[in-house]
């Protein structure tokens, strides 16, 4: 029996899936908080993580933040836990600095608290839109095109409706 792409990307969801829970409560709290269901919230989290990559990228983002501060100033890169651009939580903040919008970011619960809020801001309950919506920051139709979204909805869905919650 082979591993597919589609049955290896479920083994490692639902492994992150479990490696998450240390952050079971902070999801609860803010889904309940916004009004969001917390299997999609842990859905949008694992979305990222996969995205994300490694543990030494986790690292590395840490470590550019301490002494390269001017590339992200000048990329607006995705950080932390659900990989939020600093950009992004400015426009719900707009009074905050950016230099403390990216140490908020490390912050995980804060990560959380966040991506639950700008889940929270898509005008719509449909999955696929709201995975578009978080990935891409627009809910412009044309990005449904793409592989990737496809793959992100699919996983998504995988997340809400496989996974009991336990929390």
């Amino acid at each position: 029996m082979t591993l597919t792409r589609d049955k290896y990307y479920k083994i490692l969801f639902l492994s992150l899936w479990n490696k998450l829970s240390i952050y079971d409560k902070y999801i609860k709290k803010y889904a309940l908080k916004y009004n969001i269901n917390r299997n999609l919230l842990k859905s949008i989290m694992i979305i990222e993580q996969i995205n994300r990559g490694s543990f030494f990228y986790k690292y590395t983002e840490l470590l550019i933040a301490l002494l390269f501060k001017s590339f992200l100033y000048n990329r607006d890169p995705s950080i932390g836990l659900c990989q939020i651009k600093p950009s992004i939580v400015l426009r719900f903040f707009p009074g905050l600095s950016y230099r403390k919008v990216v140490w908020m970011l490390l912050d995980p619960v804060i990560n959380i608290h966040l991506c639950a809020k700008i889940i929270s801001t898509c005008n719509t309950q449909s999955i696929p839109n709201i995975v578009l919506y978080y990935t891409t920051g627009t809910l412009s139709e044309k990005f449904f095109k793409y592989d990737d979204i496809k793959f992100y909805i699919n996983l998504c869905n995988f997340g809400i409706e496989n996974i009991k919650c336990q929390f």
